[in-house]
């Protein structure tokens, strides 16, 4: 997302919340936000689960984790089409 939003204009900050980022995303692109949002959210909660005892009981769903990945790398993959490589 972070690359996304630095080609759209965006100044790099320091965030790492996800759904903030998303927000961030939403206002310069509705579509690409909407893309992104139900992983968005699938992330966090997964990360707020598995940071804080207690939350982290059940097994993880490895297919549901694999839906993410490939909605993720879809998502990269049309970001490379609009963002050239970089020559470092």
């Amino acid at each position: 997302m972070k690359a996304d939003l630095i080609q759209r204009g965006w100044s790099l900050v320091k965030v790492h919340d996800l759904p903030k980022l998303c927000d961030l995303l939403a206002g310069y692109s509705e579509s690409a936000a909407d893309r992104l949002q139900q992983i968005v959210d699938e992330l966090a909660e997964s990360y707020t689960e598995s940071r804080y005892p207690g939350f982290d009981l059940d097994e993880p769903d490895w297919e549901e984790l694999r839906q993410q990945f490939v909605a993720a790398q879809g998502y990269v993959d049309d970001l490379r089409k609009v963002i050239p490589p970089s020559n470092i």
